[in-house]
């Protein structure tokens, strides 16, 4: 993107609040760990190193939650880091089960019996 005239750097922080109520984001992951499951299972090993971690489905979640909370710094933001990371680690823990139930079932792709749609 392309902003005419100077660009500086704001002297305040912006604060962005978007939180929603937990039952509405619990229920948005549902949606969305399918698509990404599907995603993932499009890309027939050609994804990146995240696609093929993901693949793994088990170190996924833990490996989120550290770096959420170490490399992203979101344990020195207290409890608002916590339940973000807590958060990105409950949603990859879904995507894993996803996974691992599609291939237990033997149906990697999202329609088939016992699926909703």
């Amino acid at each position: 993107m392309e902003v005419p005239g100077t660009v500086k750097r704001l002297a305040s922080r912006i604060i962005h609040d978007d939180r929603k109520p937990i039952e509405r984001w619990l229920g948005s992951q549902r949606s969305y760990v399918r698509k990404e499951a599907d995603r993932i299972l499009a890309i027939d090993g050609g994804g990146g190193w995240k696609d093929k971690i993901r693949l793994l489905a088990i170190p996924s979640p833990l490996l989120v939650l550290g770096y959420c909370l170490f490399w992203k710094g979101c344990i020195l933001d207290g409890r608002a880091g916590l339940h973000y990371a807590l958060q990105r680690c409950y949603a990859e823990l879904l995507l894993s089960l996803e996974l691992l139930d599609r291939r237990l079932s033997g149906r990697p792709d999202e329609k088939g019996p016992n699926r909703e749609c």
